[in-house]
């Protein structure tokens, strides 16, 4: 079975660790409406889970079936389960869930550097 995973900060097409996707199949950039919202934490961002909805921006990618590579390589990257933890969300948009990684530990961080465009690279 296939995993999609959607990423939303320096994963991104265009960004330096863009080439972690490099086995995937890109399947869009969309925005989505989610309980989430996107935090500033330097040279990165994190989700936090919020009771609002916020529409945010995300690109999704497909691991392929026979990959058991990649999703350990993103696992490790993004701290996860320590640092971030994972789980399914629902996008509309492309009419499919995938998994998304956000702040484990949410409450230690401020809302100040909330990324009001919900874009990472259109802050």
């Amino acid at each position: 079975m296939s995993i999609l995973i959607s990423v939303y900060g320096t994963l991104r097409k265009g960004c330096g660790a863009n080439y972690k996707m490099d086995n995937t199949e890109y399947l869009g950039t969309t925005k989505e409406n989610v309980n989430f919202k996107m935090l500033h934490l330097g040279g990165f961002p994190g989700l936090v889970k919020s009771e609002e909805k916020n529409e945010l921006v995300f690109e999704t990618y497909k691991i392929k079936d026979d990959d058991k590579n990649t999703l350990r390589t993103l696992d490790q990257y993004e701290g996860y389960p320590s640092f971030y933890d994972r789980c399914e969300i629902e996008l509309d948009n492309l009419g499919v869930k995938s998994w998304v990684y956000y702040l484990k530990n949410s409450r230690e961080y401020s809302s100040e550097g909330i990324i009001k465009s919900g874009d990472w690279l259109n802050q």
